[in-house]
C-alpha cells in the first residue's frame, strides 16, 4: 500500500493552494520527514507539526488519528534551501553511450553508479564520471510550482501524510 501526501500552502488562517500535489513518491516522501537518504535533506529547514495559526481543515486533520509526519516549511526557506542544496542534480558514473543518449535525445541513464568500485573492472573503461539532472526528486516540481505561480515568500507549506 502506497504513502498519500497532503500538501497545501497557507498564510496564517488563509489557504493559498489546497492539496498541491497528487502524486505518489516514496523516496521524495521519506525525505521530507527526514527518513531519507538523499544527504542534501540533512539541510532541509522544515519544522516538525504546525504552525501557530492554520485554517480549520489542517487543525482538525493534526487532531485526528488519520494522518501523521506533520511539518512546514516556509516557501522562501524552502526556495532558499533548493538553490543551495539543488537536489534537483545528481552525479556519478555512466556509460559513453548513456551519457550520449542523455546529451542528444534528453534520455536519462538507466544506470547510475555513485561508486567506481560498484563497476566490474573491466568495464571501467566505458564509463565516465558526469552531472545530470535528477529525474526522480520531486523538489524541483515544488520549486517549479512556487516561482511559476509566484506564492509569497513568507507563506508557508504544510504537509503531512496517511495511507
Amino acid at each position: 500500500m502506497g504513502v498519500d501526501i497532503t500538501m497545501s500552502i497557507i498564510k496564517d488562517e488563509e489557504v493559498i493552494a489546497k492539496d498541491i500535489y497528487s502524486g505518489r513518491n516514496s523516496e521524495w516522501f521519506g525525505n521530507l520527514q527526514g527518513e531519507g537518504s538523499s544527504r542534501e535533506y540533512d539541510y532541509f529547514p522544515s519544522k516538525y507539526g504546525i504552525p501557530e495559526r492554520v485554517p480549520a481543515f489542517v487543525e482538525k486533520a493534526y487532531k485526528g488519528d488519520y494522518y501523521y509526519g506533520f511539518h512546514y516549511i516556509k516557501v522562501g526557506d524552502y526556495i532558499d534551501w533548493f538553490e543551495e542544496y539543488k537536489p534537483d542534480l545528481t552525479a556519478g558514473w555512466i556509460t559513453t553511450y548513456d551519457w550520449w543518449a542523455y546529451i542528444t535525445k534528453h534520455i536519462e541513464p538507466e544506470e547510475i553508479y555513485m561508486n567506481l568500485s560498484s563497476i566490474p573492472q573491466e568495464k571501467r573503461a566505458d564509463y565516465a564520471f558526469h552531472e545530470i539532472n535528477n529525474p526522480y526528486n520531486c523538489s524541483t516540481w515544488l520549486y517549479d510550482y512556487l516561482n511559476d505561480n509566484r506564492i509569497p515568500m513568507d507563506a508557508v507549506i504544510v504537509y503531512y501524510f496517511d495511507c
